[in-house]
């Protein structure tokens, strides 16, 4: 399948206004039950830098979905399912070639819309990319012949991504998925805003979504945000303790102030959670996250995206950490060409993984080190 997008505002192309409203049965494409989510991070260039284009290719200009969907007079509803305490519709055609294939709404309400953007395969969008910038040409169309389908969430400017498929999914398998994000059960993969994105190759855009929290310099003030007692316990001196995962946050460390605490799955931690700092010019964050696939591959790999995030670091050598019980974490460091460092401890722990980030200046490490190793002594087993 061959689809060109035009003149670079690749996502905001309008519905055709002809779409005839039909029963379920009558509504084209049914979709592949073979269909797969695909890994969100992968260690080879191509994939996590092309992931970046493409869904900026996907999912751009911010007047996408919603303006697309105005213009859909009669689409074709597909599905009708509740969530959340809410009963939202799931609609889509079979030629639906410019705008979401799929999308869900509740009571037509277009501020928040769970939907399919379909995006050009990471590895093609990364070698347009890289030919477009070899060229100079910053005009013209784009063609591709391999996609991904990105389920995604609209969060005001923010567009929250939850998974990659290779095919179209069923409408039944679709339901459950949107019903799971809509519920909160099922983990974003990353979040980026619209409103900042642009055509650069920027593999940070699509760093996990807990360490877009590290990274953001925002936050320099004591802010543990939204409601989370159902993932975490508070004592009376502010330290605060994960039920699920049995992650420690202090208060406070040498140097630093805990920021936020932060959750991503579940309202009870039973995904991920975990804890952010901020110590001047440093920031330092640790979280629990329920072991996904093959011991510390996916782990590994998350950590490498988070070292990669700009091209021209250069590795160097880190002290390791001891845990309770002289548990040791592995670890990695990059120095980015700016002077910036980034180091990662990690830790298998049962059914979690503990990762330990920190972001600091060159000569902020000898600090920053000693509050990640107090963070990580931390820790109860």
């Amino acid at each position: 399948m061959l689809r060109m997008f035009r003149g670079l505002t690749v996502a905001g192309l309008a519905l055709a206004a002809s779409l005839v409203a039909a029963p379920a049965l009558a509504c084209g494409d049914a979709g592949s039950a073979a269909a797969k989510a695909l890994p969100a991070y992968r260690l080879d260039t191509p994939w996590y830098s092309g992931l970046a284009t493409s869904l900026q290719l996907g999912l751009l200009p911010d007047s996408f979905p919603a303006k697309d969907i105005a213009k859909a007079k009669s689409p074709c509803r597909r599905a009708d399912f509740q969530a959340g305490g809410q009963a939202w519709t799931l609609y889509g055609d079979k030629d639906a070639d410019e705008g979401p294939p799929r999308w869900a709404t509740a009571g037509g309400d277009r501020k928040r819309i769970v939907f399919l953007a379909f995006s050009p395969h990471p590895e093609a969008a990364y070698a347009w990319a890289k030919a477009r910038q070899a060229s100079g040409d910053r005009s013209g169309d784009a063609t591709f012949d391999r996609w991904v389908w990105v389920l995604a969430l609209t969060d005001g400017n923010e567009r929250r991504i939850y998974a990659l498929y290779d095919a179209m999914p069923t409408d039944e398998r679709l339901v459950d998925d949107m019903r799971a994000v809509l519920e909160g059960r099922f983990p974003a993969l990353t979040v980026f805003d619209v409103k900042k994105a642009d055509y650069a190759d920027n593999a940070a855009m699509v760093l996990p979504l807990s360490l877009g929290t590290l990274m953001t310099k925002a936050r320099n003030a004591p802010d543990d945000g939204a409601d989370l007692t159902a993932a975490f316990s508070l004592a009376a001196d502010g330290r605060a303790t994960a039920a699920a995962s049995g992650l420690v946050c202090p208060p406070r460390l040498e140097g630093f102030e805990r920021s936020a605490l932060t959750l991503n799955g579940p309202a009870n931690g039973g995904f991920e959670v975990g804890c952010r700092y901020s110590g001047g010019r440093a920031r330092l964050a640790i979280f629990a996250t329920r072991a996904q696939g093959e011991p510390f591959k996916d782990d590994l790999t998350l950590s490498t995206v988070f070292l990669l995030g700009g091209d021209g670091g250069k590795s160097q050598n880190m002290p390791g950490l001891t845990g309770p019980e002289g548990v040791l974490y592995a670890t990695g460091a990059v120095t980015m060409p700016d002077g910036e460092r980034r180091s990662f401890w990690l830790q298998r722990r049962g059914d979690w993984t503990y990762g330990l980030y920190a972001i600091y200046p060159a000569d902020g490490q000898a600090e920053t080190v000693a509050a990640a190793s107090a963070l990580a002594g931390a820790q109860a087993r």
